[in-house]
C-alpha cells in the first residue's frame, strides 16, 4: 500500500445535513443535559458526553483519499495548461475541428507561461488542500487522544463504581453478619430467659409441693402422714433431677427428722417408720452385693451423697438388710434388734448407740465410732472392722465376732 492510501483521508461533506428544526430540538441535548452528563477529568472545549466522538467519528461520510484527489489536481493542472497553451495559439478549439493542430503554433515561450501561469492558478487550491488535510489529520488525533481520554475515564468511572459496589456489598455483609449475631444473640438470650422461666416454674411447683407435703407430715392422720412421706421422697428425687441437690438435702432432712421425732402412741405409727426406713433404704441399696440387681435408674436416685442424720432416732427391730449407711449418723440412736446384716457402715457414726441383740452379720464396719455402745448380744459374725472405734464400748463379746478384724 501506497503512502498516499494510507494517509487521512479528505471529507466530502463536513457540515451535517439540515434537518428541520423540531426534529433538531428532539434529537440535540441542551447545555443542562450536556453539563450534567460531563463525568470527572474532562478536557477544556471536549463534549460533555462519553463516546460522543466515536458516534460522530463512525456515522460521517467516508472522504477521497489523497491519491485520488492527486490524480485530479494533476488532471486539473494538465487541462488548465493545455487551455492555456490553446488561448496563446489563437487556432479553433478541438472540438470545433481545430484537433491537436493548435499545439504547431505554440511557441517555447507561451509553453512556458501556459505553464507558469497554471501553476500559479493552482498553488491556492493546492495549497488549501494541504492546510485543509493538515487540519484534518490534526483534527482527527486530537478527536481521537479525546475519545481515548473518554475511554481512560470511563474505565476508571467504571473501577471507582465498582469498587465503590464491591465496599458497599462489604458493608452490606458486615451489617447483615452484625444483624445475624445480634439475632443469635437475642434468641439465645430468649431462649435463656424461656429456660429460666420455666426454671423457676418448676421451683414454684416444687416449693408448693413441699409446702403441701409439711402439711401431711404434721397431720395426725397415718395414711395422709404415709402419702406424705412418699411424696417427699418423690419431691427429693425431682429436685435432684433439676440439678438443685441442696433442695435435695432438705427434703432428705425432713424425712430424717420424721424418725428422731419420738414415737406417737398411734397403733399405726410403728407402720409409718417402717416405711420411712424401707425409703431410706430404697435410696441406699449397697451396688456391691452379689445378689443386688442395681441399675442405673437406682443410681440416679441413690441419696448416697446425701447426709443422713438419725440420732437419737427410735429404730428397734427396723431391716436395714444390705443398705449402704456410710457415714451416716446414728449418734445414741436405739438399734434394738435392728436387721443391720450385709450393710456397709464404713465411718459410721454409731456413738452411744444401743445395738443389743442387732443382726451385723457380714457388715462392714471399717472405721465406724462405737465408742461407747451398746453391744450386748450382737451378733458380728463375718463382719469386718478394720480400725473400728470400740473404747468404751459396753457387753461386747470379742469371740462372738467371727472373722471380725483386730
Amino acid at each position: 500500500m501506497s503512502e498516499a492510501d494510507s494517509a487521512p483521508t479528505i471529507e466530502t461533506s463536513a457540515e451535517p445535513s439540515v434537518e428541520s428544526d423540531d426534529d433538531t430540538a428532539a434529537e440535540k441535548p441542551s447545555s443542562t443535559d450536556i453539563d450534567d452528563k460531563a463525568g470527572p477529568g474532562a478536557m477544556p472545549g471536549e463534549p460533555a458526553r462519553r463516546g460522543r466522538y466515536a458516534v460522530e467519528l463512525g456515522s460521517r461520510s467516508r472522504g477521497i483519499p489523497i491519491s485520488w484527489a492527486v490524480i485530479l489536481v494533476i488532471l486539473a493542472a494538465a487541462l488548465l495548461f493545455g487551455w492555456l497553451a490553446w488561448l496563446t495559439s489563437g487556432q479553433l478549439a478541438p472540438w470545433k475541428g481545430g484537433s491537436f493542430s493548435w499545439m504547431r503554433h505554440v511557441t517555447s515561450s507561451q509553453w512556458f507561461d501556459a505553464a507558469q501561469t497554471a501553476a500559479a492558478l493552482l498553488a491556492i487550491p493546492a495549497l488549501a488542500a494541504v492546510a485543509l488535510v493538515l487540519h484534518r489529520r490534526q483534527q482527527l488525533n486530537y478527536e481521537l487522544k479525546v475519545m481515548a481520554h473518554h475511554n481512560a475515564v470511563a474505565l476508571q468511572d467504571t473501577a471507582v463504581a465498582a469498587q465503590r459496589t464491591a465496599q458497599e456489598a462489604a458493608a452490606t455483609a458486615a451489617d447483615q453478619l452484625d444483624l445475624d449475631e445480634r439475632k443469635y444473640d437475642l434468641e439465645a438470650r430468649r431462649h435463656s430467659l424461656a429456660i429460666k422461666v420455666r426454671q423457676d416454674e418448676r421451683e414454684r411447683e416444687l416449693r408448693r409441693r413441699y409446702d403441701m407435703i409439711v402439711g401431711q407430715l404434721n397431720g395426725r392422720d397415718a395414711p395422709l402422714r404415709l402419702a406424705g412421706a412418699y411424696a417427699l421422697a418423690a419431691l427429693a428425687d425431682d429436685w435432684h433431677r433439676t440439678g438443685i441437690d441442696a433442695e435435695r438435702q432438705v427434703c432428705v432432712n425432713l424425712l430424717c427428722a420424721q424418725l428422731r421425732t419420738p414415737p406417737r402412741p398411734h397403733p399405726e405409727d410403728p407402720e409409718f417408720r417402717r416405711s420411712v426406713v424401707a425409703i431410706l433404704r430404697e435410696h441406699r441399696l449397697r451396688a456391691d452385693l452379689p445378689d443386688v440387681d442395681y441399675d442405673a435408674a437406682d443410681a440416679e436416685k441413690s441419696w448416697r451423697a446425701c447426709h443422713i442424720d438419725l440420732t437419737g432416732a427410735v429404730l428397734s427391730g427396723m431391716n436395714f438388710l444390705g443398705t449402704d449407711l456410710s457415714g451416716v449418723v446414728f449418734h445414741g440412736a436405739d438399734l434394738t434388734q435392728a436387721v443391720l446384716a450385709d450393710t456397709n457402715l464404713t465411718g459410721a457414726a454409731l456413738t452411744q448407740a444401743t445395738l443389743t441383740g442387732g443382726y451385723l452379720t457380714n457388715a462392714d464396719l471399717t472405721r465406724a465410732d462405737l465408742r461407747w455402745a451398746e453391744l450386748g448380744s450382737v451378733d458380728v459374725s463375718g463382719a469386718t472392722m478394720d480400725g473400728a472405734l470400740l473404747a468404751g464400748a459396753r457387753n461386747f463379746e470379742p469371740a462372738a465376732r467371727a472373722d471380725a478384724g483386730s
